[in-house]
């Protein structure tokens, strides 16, 4: 799912000669959606907007959300968000949703706005709209769901999900290993091109599942893998061990690139962790409960850090430093965050912000 936010002062829509909404301040969203979105989707893009603080505090600076900023929102279908214009000059819209796929998500969408407390003015689904408006700044903002809710962000999408008691529950062994020979596949080609993350579709028991694969995701899953080798069966082991040394040739061969995509990967987990320990400051139940997710961008640095090794920015190693004495002053609530099978795989003298909570 892909949404375009822009912050303006006034906007309206029309249909016909009619006006369908229209708003003073606030954001104008257009959404856009895709086949594989549902409302995992739609209810985390929608809390998303809700938590934006674009909007400019008494110091001018942007530290102020839509909510207290007494804005409200516009939301537009757009399904051309996903034309694609790589081949020919007309774009091909094939990786947009069907309209009745569509419509119930951009329905569900705009309902969780709601939930979040905000007003929310519509377009009309399907119609030519012609829609006016005044971008204050300008502010634009492109989101989709598939970097939002991967690993960068702490959010689920990286083969994890969370208990009702706001643990992290990981992948089977078996399903971790069919994702991890899958991005071993894709490490190549990940590594001659320039994103920081790819999206992979990995065959596993459980369905085919669409993930994010970074170099730091790649490398903590297989150092979960290796120390869950005993849950495999032989064969799989044998598969694990192709995995590792594939992963291995790739790696030494691109070595160059490889460290310094990992690089911009660490100081991309680092500035996400600072933004949750400033959100942190202003709501500590929510900060609580989304620690689990959170912290997994700590952990993935630490995988980092063992293939950076001596080669690690002084400039990042300052930033960490500064953000681990931040994620210690949390408290200190003891217990092992994340599925308890696991502790055995992250000792607590390595690991040791798998072992607080605020």
């Amino acid at each position: 799912m892909r949404a375009v936010v822009q912050r303006v002062s006034k906007a309206s829509v029309r249909v016909g000669g009619e006006t369908a909404g229209a708003i003073g301040k606030g954001f104008v969203v257009l959404l856009g959606v895709t086949h594989d979105d549902g409302a995992a989707e739609a209810d985390y893009l929608a809390r998303k907007i809700a938590g934006l603080r674009v909007f400019e505090d008494e110091a001018g600076k942007m530290n102020v959300g839509l909510e207290e900023a007494g804005g409200v929102v516009l939301a537009v279908s757009q399904f051309t968000l996903y034309g694609d214009v790589r081949k020919g000059r007309r774009p091909s819209f094939t990786a947009a949703a069907r309209p009745e796929e569509a419509l119930p998500l951009y329905e569900r969408f705009c309902e969780a706005l709601a939930a979040q407390g905000l007003r929310v003015e519509r377009g009309v689904f399907q119609a030519h709209m012609k829609i006016e408006l005044i971008n204050d700044g300008p502010v634009t903002l492109w989101l989709d769901t598939d970097d939002l809710m991967a690993d960068a962000c702490g959010k689920p999408g990286g083969g994890e999900t969370m208990s009702e008691d706001s643990y992290l529950l990981a992948e089977e062994p078996p399903v971790d290993l069919a994702i991890a020979e899958e991005m071993v596949a894709e490490l190549d080609s990940y590594l001659v091109g320039n994103d920081l993350y790819r999206t992979v579709m990995a065959r596993t028991g459980r369905g085919e599942l669409k993930l994010q694969m970074s170099g730091g995701d790649l490398l903590s899953r297989l150092h979960r893998l290796q120390g869950e080798r005993d849950a495999l069966s032989a064969a799989e082991q044998a598969r694990l061990d192709a995995v590792q040394q594939s992963a291995d040739r790739a790696i030494y061969s691109l070595r160059t690139r490889f460290h310094e995509r990992l690089g911009r990967e660490m100081k991309a987990r680092l500035d996400s962790l600072r933004w949750y320990l400033d959100e942190c400051q202003e709501d500590r139940a929510k900060c609580r409960t989304e620690y689990p997710f959170e912290i997994r961008n700590r952990q993935r640095i630490e995988e980092i850090l063992k293939q950076l090794g001596k080669n690690a920015s002084p400039e990042l190693m300052s930033v960490l430093n500064q953000v681990d004495r931040r994620i210690r002053q949390l408290g200190q609530s003891p217990g092992f965050v994340w599925d308890r099978r696991l502790e055995k795989v992250y000792p607590s003298d390595r690991y040791w912000y798998l072992y607080q909570r605020p």
